[in-house]
């Protein structure tokens, strides 16, 4: 089973606003969703992808292209905007 068929949609969100230095509260704004339901996702793919933390989690997403920097950009007004 590949890497990315562990985790859930929600789950991909979240590590995307992570991998752009979003704080929980940030990310729980942005999704509607509160501090603790995102720690609780984060605790979720911590163990998912084996990582030690949270900056271990977005090193393993992006060296298995969970996660591809340059794709999006995220702002706190807007959902994820498409970069030429």
């Amino acid at each position: 089973m590949k890497m990315i068929d562990r985790i859930t949609t929600r789950e991909l969100e979240i590590l995307n606003l992570l991998s752009y230095g979003y704080t929980s509260r940030e990310m729980g704004y942005k999704l509607s969703l509160s501090e603790e339901t995102i720690r609780s996702h984060r605790k979720n793919l911590i163990l998912k992808l084996d990582a030690k933390n949270s900056a271990n989690l977005v090193r393993i997403a992006f060296e298995n292209q969970v996660i591809i920097l340059e794709k999006y950009t995220y702002n706190l007004n807007n959902h994820h905007e498409l970069v030429a």
